[in-house]
């Protein structure tokens, strides 16, 4: 199931009439920063760093979200509009949600203070293909994706963890250094999927019960969480036959898959695995892992619903954006906005408009995520904090609301911070989740296909309106 097939649009039961989004894409759950220097020569279009309009004019939405059942039609596919209705009180309390005993995530010990050693600048040699939008704040995040994008890793040198999430900003369009020694580039899907090997370990593995990317070993090197890999690579939309050579054999992303069904626990935290499994399996999958507990998508909805988002790792951010996800799924499928679907759906609205209200002027979010509001003037926090909280908003967001100031002023301090500071060292993770804010937004409102539909050097694209 593609995250971004079809952009569809739901009613929504709501007092205020609060949009959902259903397209659907896919991310990552925990961020240890790790600094990554830009190019030595960048070229930085002055023009494109200017101040984004005053968010003064912004409409204040209601802060109580959840007062009120919410449902949802299963109408068409492809075309369903948004329409408020009232509802009876009787109604409002239908909804049943049958309680499954379990415990909450504990926060990572692993948190963003924590940073490595700067990586070595690498320096592009050729120009990439420009395109030019209608919109000056689309051109913006174009410049911004395309001067993180000259912060080549290399394959002999950085980590998987490291390479993992430059492959959730470019998807398959990601390449890195073979080596040290040359400007060489290979692709990233397929330097991952011919048995790499760090350290002396294998990035893939078979298991009993299919196959998994290596384990946690030590922080920035293989997975910070169960399933964090194979959750970052349903950015890519890779088909469930995909394989993965390791050391014993092939596996297949299917392979991972049953894997992940049968190693899920209670003990550990699953916002990973939910982003990944909700990719491939319908909302109402059941199965029993190798323990023989029962188990289901709506299980993991529901203990991504107990989760603290502010003691969460990333200020919550991937606890938000696992849930917008498998929300997003779920109506796409048909699924209404009942019982844990209920809960998610008002979690994620409620953390919406937490982040609204939090934006400094500037259209930053909060240096403090969700805690309270914050400013900081350095950019490290500030790319982590407004990277993450954006690439969250990127997928719940519905599409009409992209439109709206608050969100154009928070798309442009992004982009203009990556332009900005793109000489200076960057944190691989906070980065990288940045960088996937814009890409999100930009193929949200301008198809990559409209882009990519000629071979001009420059291309202009006038097709940037949203569609409703």
């Amino acid at each position: 199931m593609s995250l971004f097939s079809s952009c569809l649009y739901i009613r929504v039961f709501l007092p205020m009439a609060v949009g959902i989004f259903v397209s659907t894409p896919v991310l990552l759950a925990q961020d240890q920063p790790v600094e990554l220097k830009a190019p030595q020569t960048v070229e930085v279009d002055a023009s494109l760093t200017d101040t984004p309009e005053s968010n003064s004019d912004v409409t204040v939405a209601p802060s109580e979200l959840s007062t009120k059942k919410e449902g949802a039609t299963k109408a068409e596919r492809t075309t369903v509009e948004e329409v408020p209705t009232e509802q009876s009180a009787s109604e409002e309390t239908t909804v049943k949600v049958e309680k499954v005993p379990v415990k909450p995530e504990s926060p990572v010990e692993m948190d963003e203070e924590n940073s490595e050693p700067a990586l070595d600048p690498v320096q592009e040699t050729k120009e990439p293909k420009k395109i030019v939008h209608d919109d000056p704040l689309l051109n913006k995040v174009e410049q911004a994706i395309d001067l993180s994008r000259r912060r080549y890793l290399t394959a002999t040198i950085h980590t998987p963890w490291q390479i993992m999430h430059g492959i959730l900003s470019y998807r398959e369009e990601f390449e890195l250094n073979r080596d040290g020694n040359s400007d060489e580039k290979i692709n990233g899907i397929k330097f991952i999927s011919n048995d790499p090997v760090y350290q002396g370990e294998h990035w893939f593995q078979k298991t009993p019960h299919g196959g998994k990317a290596h384990p946690f070993t030590v922080p920035y090197a293989f997975e910070g969480h169960p399933n964090q890999f194979p959750a970052i690579m349903t950015m890519t939309d890779l088909p469930i036959t995909h394989e993965f050579k390791t050391a014993d054999g092939s596996i297949t992303m299917q392979d991972i898959v049953r894997n992940a069904q049968m190693e899920v626990n209670n003990h550990e935290g699953q916002t990973w695995t939910l982003w990944f499994l909700t990719h491939y399996l319908p909302s109402d999958t059941e199965w029993k892992n190798a323990r023989g507990e029962n188990w289901s998508i709506e299980r993991l909805v529901q203990m991504q619903n107990q989760v603290v988002v502010e003691r969460a790792a990333c200020g919550g951010c991937h606890n938000l954006l696992a849930l917008s996800i498998a929300r997003n799924n779920h109506l796409q499928e048909g699924g209404q906005l009942r019982g844990v679907w209920l809960e998610a759906n008002q979690k994620i609205l409620r953390y919406t408009e937490i982040a609204r209200r939090t934006q400094n002027r500037d259209g930053s979010f909060s240096s403090e995520y969700f805690r309270s509001p914050q400013f900081s003037n350095e950019f490290k926090r500030r790319i982590a904090t407004s990277g993450h909280i954006l690439e969250f908003l990127m997928v719940a967001l519905p599409q009409s609301r992209l439109k709206e100031q608050w969100v154009r002023n928070a798309v442009n301090n992004v982009s203009n911070d990556l332009i900005r500071f793109g000489s200076q060292p960057a944190d691989v993770g906070a980065l990288y989740h940045a960088v996937d804010s814009l890409v999100i937004y930009r193929d949200r409102v301008v198809p990559r296909e409209v882009a990519s539909s000629t071979s001009d050097e420059n291309i202009t694209v006038s097709g940037t309106k949203e569609s409703e």
